[in-house]
């Protein structure tokens, strides 16, 4: 991302040997947008229905959820919410934050 956004605001810049605060304003925004449309978007595409239902559990809970907590909001097994804890990293939804604990790897896949 952070790549993306320095290429974008020097792109705003154009020709430009300096960047202004407005090249750093859209170039975000259009950095923003293109994470959204063409990472998170495509990333989302390749889940299955029940890849989902983890991190749509996920969204229940607090930014760093335990995986026994999630599994009681899918309403499955421990074990078989853990089957999806170690196949979503990945695919680069989530990361392990501790024994048992994840949370998003990339922030705005909550949003």
């Amino acid at each position: 991302m952070m790549q993306l956004v320095g290429y974008r605001i020097w792109d705003m810049a154009g020709e430009a040997n300096v960047i202004t605060a407005a090249n750093v304003s859209v170039g975000s925004k259009l950095a923003r947008l293109e994470m959204r449309d063409r990472i998170l978007e495509t990333t989302y595409r390749e889940l299955s229905e029940v890849d989902l239902r983890f991190p749509a559990a996920m969204l229940e809970g607090p930014n760093e959820s335990r995986v026994s907590d999630i599994a009681k909001r899918m309403n499955v097994s421990s074990g078989y919410a853990s089957q999806y804890k170690r196949r979503l990293p990945d695919q680069g939804v989530i990361g392990e934050r501790g024994r048992g604990i994840v949370a998003f790897d990339i922030p705005t896949f909550r949003d």
